[in-house]
């Protein structure tokens, strides 16, 4: 005889009659909710970004230690350049632009924003 198949109900239903697309084995996101994560991707990196600000700018030399990339000597010429008003700034204690970048993902421990550094 002839075999019968359940059909699916509910929401199985509408997820088995959408068509279903191939990949080529790599998950796609959906472009709005790509934006609405690159969206939360850069609010989580400005509020990383606007603690370390303000470590630099009011930490104690003992908390500016506990930053990667910040030894007694760098801690000083911190403090005797604040107030930093972004994190580019640290180029004035003798940070080359590769260190701001690992300062940034060692110490921000965010991605940072597609585009322009922070």
């Amino acid at each position: 005889g002839e075999r019968l198949q359940a059909k699916p109900h509910g929401p199985c239903r509408a997820k088995a009659e959408q068509p279903q697309q191939w990949s080529g084995g790599k998950h796609r996101t959906p472009a709005s909710r790509r934006h609405v994560l690159q969206q939360l991707d850069n609010m989580i990196w400005d509020l990383a970004t606007k603690r370390a600000l303000d470590v630099l700018n009011r930490g104690s030399p003992k908390e500016l230690m506990q930053l990667e990339g910040v030894g007694p000597k760098r801690a000083a010429r911190i403090m005797d350049l604040r107030p930093f008003a972004s994190i580019d700034e640290l180029s004035q204690v003798g940070m080359k632009p590769w260190e701001l970048e690992r300062f940034a993902k060692r110490n921000l421990r965010a991605r940072p924003p597609q585009g322009p550094a922070w």
